[in-house]
């Protein structure tokens, strides 16, 4: 378990220096070979945590509030 944890911090630590902002993290995303409805989860899930940083809380949760139901 201790070597997944490290595996798992290594990894994000590369990915944030290279991801030196939104548009090129995403860019950079498709040459780490994440394939299929895996890399499009992941580009939606930044997608909605950028647009929580710039529009807030509350847009999420109204923009979001069908999927609670």
């Amino acid at each position: 378990m201790l070597h997944n944890a490290y595996a798992i911090t290594k990894y994000a630590d590369r990915i944030a220096n290279i991801a030196t902002d939104i548009a090129y993290l995403k860019a950079y995303l498709p040459l780490l070979r994440i394939r299929g409805k895996s890399l499009k989860r992941v580009l939606t899930a930044i997608d909605i945590f950028d647009t929580y940083l710039n529009k807030g809380y509350g847009f999420i949760e109204k923009w979001l509030s069908g999927i609670w139901v």
